[in-house]
């Protein structure tokens, strides 16, 4: 569901900006099926012939979110990209007209019609920010969103070999074994800016992140968080698939013992609006990039569902206390921090379980 949404979401926005439905002659039927919205889709393309577009997935699935993003403010902000705000720009003295960006643009927005990239103003609201046509430029002639390629930093050889790639992966751990200091301000707003970098449905980039960021300000979080639970034990109304929790209340009450937030001195929340194309996706995805990432600084992190429960489902004052908006979804949450505990080897899970297509 979640590709196809986003496919969906890429159809309809080039439909919508660049008149298919109501200004274009059409050839060969088709047909797109969209919960109750039905388009009759033609093979379309321009009369001119500079754009075509083959890409017709039906989903009835689809339809809430196609509603969703009719009358959302993220989708209306998508539909109303303006040239200024674009800032297009090709230096023609270097730019040796290779069609690259123009190749790889994902909504096929910019052409060559003038010998050099460029897009027209009525397809500029369907950019939608992915800078692909800055990446892939060879010679570094092209800028867009004010994002110049100077601010990038160079791919080719500055990449891990696949081998440290996979002791990276295979050498996660769960850290639930936490030194009792602080993390570097500047080195946690590194991991939260690299793991930023991660995709997002359509590339909405709605993700945010709840972060804790002092150890003192955590232990405050903890004692509301074991108060609430403790409220919710004492007057009976802790949810009966729930009821383990009473046992972490009474080892924090009795023993100091800290099951919920294993002792770390950090946490990271990331939530996304719930009735948005790929919310779950989305936070999930940017958990991993910062996890990943966090190992390669030596910081231990943990998933945390324990915490994810308490702040959502127990005691949801506290998504209230971390500034989290009503309308999000709370994808996850991690707790992280200096590890107390080293692991000198990897394990061997085994291979993966696959299942392939026969024909």
């Amino acid at each position: 569901m979640f590709t196809s949404g986003c496919q969906g979401i890429y159809l309809s926005s080039i439909l919508d900006a660049h008149g298919f439905v109501k200004n274009h002659a059409y050839s060969k039927t088709g047909f797109l099926a969209i919960g109750k919205y039905r388009l009759l889709v033609k093979n379309i393309m321009q009369a001119t012939g500079d754009f075509f577009w083959m890409a017709l997935f039906a989903m009835r699935s689809f339809e809430k979110r196609f509603q969703y993003l009719l009358k959302t403010v993220s989708w209306s902000k998508i539909k109303t990209r303006s040239r200024r705000m674009l800032k297009f720009e090709v230096r023609q003295e270097i730019c040796t007209r290779c069609g690259l960006c123009a190749k790889d643009c994902p909504v096929n927005i910019i052409d060559l019609k003038t010998g050099y990239p460029r897009i027209e103003s009525d397809k500029e609201r369907t950019c939608i920010r992915c800078q692909h046509c800055l990446a892939i430029c060879p010679t570094a002639a092209l800028s867009i969103l004010g994002k110049r390629p100077e601010q990038g930093e160079p791919v080719e050889g500055h990449l891990p070999d696949p081998g440290q790639m996979e002791i990276l992966i295979k050498g996660r751990r769960s850290i639930r074994q936490y030194r009792d200091e602080n993390l570097d301000p500047a080195l946690i707003k590194r991991a939260l800016d690299v793991a930023w970098q991660a995709p997002t449905g359509v590339n909405l980039r709605q993700v945010q992140f709840a972060v804790i960021d002092d150890r003192q300000n955590l232990a405050e979080f903890r004692e509301e968080a074991y108060r609430g639970l403790e409220e919710l034990v004492d007057s009976g109304r802790l949810p009966e698939d729930k009821a383990f929790f009473a046992g972490f209340v009474r080892a924090w009450k009795e023993k100091q013992v800290d099951v919920l937030f294993r002792g770390a001195p950090h946490l990271l929340v990331a939530s996304a609006p719930q009735g948005g194309p790929s919310p779950l996706p989305d936070c999930v995805i940017a958990l991993s990039y910062f996890e990943l990432f966090a190992q390669s600084l030596e910081i231990g992190t943990v998933w945390n569902g324990l915490v994810r429960w308490t702040i959502n489902d127990l005691v949801p004052v506290l998504r209230t206390r971390l500034n989290i908006p009503q309308d999000h979804l709370v994808g996850y949450a991690m707790s992280f921090g200096k590890p107390a505990v080293r692991y000198p080897r990897t394990i061997d899970k085994g291979s993966a379980k696959v299942m392939r297509f026969t024909p």
